[in-house]
């Protein structure tokens, strides 16, 4: 192998080792932030429930006043 070749695999190897180091750091600091995302995503979802429930009565009521979206 000339020395070219040989200096452009240790380039690409120590880039991907540069990569690989960087890999733990980022899962740990996802994984920290994972309880903060889901209490988020409940509350989303539980305001999301609450327009439904919300959206069935309207639908369900037959005061064709208030329930526009039978017409």
């Amino acid at each position: 192998m000339d020395l070219l070749g040989l200096s452009a695999s240790i380039a690409s190897f120590l880039s991907l080792a540069i990569e690989l180091s960087k890999m733990p750091t980022n899962y740990s600091n996802t994984v920290k932030s994972a309880p903060q995302e889901v209490s988020g995503l409940t509350i989303e979802v539980e305001a999301l429930s609450h327009v439904l429930e919300k959206l069935v009565e309207i639908l369900r009521n037959d005061d064709p006043d208030i329930n526009t979206f039978s017409k």
